[in-house]
């Protein structure tokens, strides 16, 4: 998944990443018929049995809507288990531009993220907030539970705010997904995803 785009001196002109497999790039925009050829491909895995074909694609449609509700850098989705045509995770990638007047780094954000408080409607179940140190530059990590209130659907987040040295911008690569249960399995993902980043800066 890759980005190009003209920039000014010190801007993130290209980003690449690689993903495993299981992860499907969501074209943007999203061309006519996308839904119907990631359905096809979800269900041409499949070793034994086919599911009913209409309730994969309706399904694969809302994932997909879901996600590309709002412009992206770049969109994924997830498809862990090849012997279950269900879209599990998705992975949104953005630029991160500093507000004026405030600090924009690596240290300033572990701070800043320490101390957010969630939005009035979601409860925190569970947070953690690190720095570490990626190929591409430095990055905060963010892996958080968290539940719509009142009473509503509980999902995890993970997201790698990326510094590349010498860029004026950062970059934002966010992984969403309601099964905890492959929580262990999203999270490597995740680092992996993040560990192969590259960019070229302008």
């Amino acid at each position: 998944m890759s980005l190009f785009r003209r920039s000014r001196t010190g801007r993130i002109e290209a980003y690449d990443l690689g993903a495993p497999g299981t992860w499907h790039a969501v074209p943007q925009p999203t061309p006519a018929g996308f839904a119907d050829e990631l359905t096809d491909h979800l269900i041409g895995l499949l070793d034994d049995g086919e599911p009913h074909r209409s309730e994969v694609l309706q399904h694969v449609k809302g994932v997909v809507a879901e996600v590309t509700a709002e412009p992206h850098l770049g969109v994924a989705v997830w498809a862990p288990d090849p012997a279950r045509p269900v879209l599990c995770a998705a992975m949104l990638v953005d630029f991160v531009v500093p507000d004026e007047g405030i600090g924009f780094d690596a240290e300033t954000l572990l701070e800043i993220a320490r101390n957010a408080a969630p939005p009035p409607d979601v409860e925190r179940l569970s947070r953690s907030v690190e720095l570490v140190e990626l190929p591409a530059g430095a990055a905060v990590v963010q892996r958080d539970i968290i539940a719509d209130r009142p009473g509503g659907e509980v999902e995890e987040n993970i997201k790698y705010t990326v510094f590349p040295p010498g860029a004026v911008e950062a970059l934002s690569i966010a992984f969403a997904g309601p099964h905890l249960s492959l929580g262990e399995l999203l999270e490597a993902d995740a680092q992996a995803i993040a560990e192969s980043l590259t960019v070229e800066l302008v």
